[in-house]
């Protein structure tokens, strides 16, 4: 069977490792795999590097999106228009993509729901190609349509007649679906993200006179940055011998907001980084995985790749960020507006070397039961062969 997934992203990180383990662990040997991602997908050399290896081709589509969205009003208006103007084309140019590869099945693998233009266009072209209704995978809360917003509600009621139904990755991100009105009826399904880790990490064999701390995530507002230099700052009154290392995936605007956000206090302790490719030696160096997350945190990548390490876990209460973290067993869940706990666990953990490795056990032996990238690879592949 020839299975094409159409990924369209913005942003290099979770994502990419989902659609990673997906395609390298797909249980089906016989099908033919395709990945069509943006070409503007930052996330593109990642995926290409891995992939190639495992036989998946990949097609790197034309990027639609010309306007960004930060600009003025007048040009956000002059963008709404184009979308609206442009939908034909852009049908017309996926229609006679997925025509000449004449694929069986297709799966559309988006950050949020609605996902991109690029993706809406291509449900059109595949409802005029074929009879199998697509599933739609989001990975982030779907947005509310706004009333005023016309030519949305009108996609909306299309698409709920093209599409099978909604995968997403955690129960709590699952649910937002329904705020859509027309799709309250159509099937969904909730399959938590996996990895696949080889080895866990080992705290005994780590002398270090450094605690190390890791936060892994885009810079964005939502990941809590703000939240964890503020919980930070109250532990360096009580911890001097820690530093803290962040990774992520942004542009040098989005960066140089959280840098100003660094207390000064914390400047020699707090690091930034740019998104990398191989994050399990980054975890494995570290002693405790922070999760600050605000919002919109679906499921919470960073802490299951902590788990896969046997690391510990501080995390708000975010989202799906519940439904990874056992709390008290694998690591503590934090009120999202209560720094002052976050601080303690935080020092609770870095105080306690025993307690860190127990931690780390149990959201290791956690991993191995609920979070396998062979376990989750054989749902999707049941769902898109039915």
């Amino acid at each position: 069977m020839k299975i094409c997934f159409f990924l369209e992203n913005n942003k290099a990180g979770g994502l990419d490792t989902f659609v990673k383990n997906l395609l390298t662990y797909w249980p089906n040997k016989k099908d033919k795999l395709f990945l069509f991602s943006n070409s503007n997908h930052p996330g593109n050399k990642f995926l290409k590097k891995i992939l190639k290896k495992k036989n998946v081709k990949i097609f790197l589509y034309k990027s639609f999106n010309s306007i960004n969205n930060k600009n003025s009003f007048d040009k956000k208006i002059l963008r709404y228009l184009n979308n609206i103007f442009s939908f034909k084309n852009k049908i017309k140019y996926f229609y006679d993509l997925f025509e000449k590869n004449n694929f069986d099945r297709i799966i559309f693998v988006q950050g949020g729901y609605p996902g991109g233009q690029s993706s809406n266009a291509a449900i059109f072209a595949w409802d005029m190609i074929s009879k199998h209704k697509p599933w739609f995978n989001f990975h982030n809360f779907a947005s509310k349509t706004r009333k005023w917003d016309l030519f949305r509600l009108f996609l909306n009621f299309k698409i709920s007649n093209k599409i099978r139904g909604f995968i997403s990755v955690s129960k709590t991100c699952l649910t937002s679906i329904n705020n859509i009105f027309f799709f309250k009826t159509l099937s969904k399904k909730f399959i938590y993200n996996g990895i696949e880790f080889n080895k866990s990490g080992n705290y005994t064999k780590q002398n270090k006179k450094k605690i190390l701390l890791l936060m892994l995530g885009v810079y964005e507002e939502r990941k809590g940055h703000k939240f964890l230099f503020d919980s930070l700052l109250l532990l360096n009154k009580r911890h001097k011998n820690f530093k803290c290392n962040i990774y992520g995936d942004g542009s040098s605007e989005e960066v140089n907001i959280v840098r100003k956000k660094i207390p000064k206090e914390l400047k020699n302790k707090i690091f930034l980084n740019k998104h990398v490719l191989n994050v399990k030696n980054i975890i494995t160096k570290s002693d405790i995985i922070l999760v600050p997350s605000q919002k919109l945190e679906s499921f919470g990548y960073s802490a299951l790749e902590a788990m896969a390490c046997s690391k510990p876990v501080v995390s708000t209460n975010c989202g799906g960020l519940t439904e990874i973290i056992k709390n008290n067993t694998n690591g503590y869940i934090i009120s999202k507006d209560n720094i002052k706990k976050f601080s303690e666990k935080i020092c609770k953990l870095i105080e306690n070397k025993e307690l860190r490795f127990r931690m780390g056990k149990e959201g290791y032996k956690r991993y191995k039961k609920f979070f396998k990238s062979k376990v989750m690879s054989k749902k999707y592949a049941n769902l898109i062969h039915s």
